[in-house]
């Protein structure tokens, strides 16, 4: 019997918004935004943790994407991708 994954899954028509910031962010005093900077970058750097404690490939999955993301705009690595025959549907 196959498990119900549904839950778990976005479909491609869910919406990306973006956070306005701007206002709250530039209401803060220096110290104040040094803290935000600050607990950001330990956020980012601790969310390591949870790919070594997710699987031990995780990890590099994770180094790899990043290294994709950083190196191909989105835009190439779509179009790249639709030229090797994946379906619009997969990429998204």
């Amino acid at each position: 019997m196959s498990e119900d994954n549904s839950q778990y899954i976005l479909p491609n028509s869910q919406p990306i918004v973006t956070l306005d910031c701007d206002t709250a962010f530039n209401a803060l005093t220096n110290n104040e935004k040094l803290y935000s900077h600050y607990l950001s970058k330990a956020a980012w750097t601790g969310s390591l943790i949870v790919f070594v404690q997710t699987s031990p490939e995780s990890p590099l999955i994770f180094g790899l994407l990043h290294k994709v993301f950083l190196e191909e705009s989105i835009e190439n690595l779509k179009a790249s991708a639709l030229a090797d025959g994946v379906s619009e549907d997969d990429f998204t």
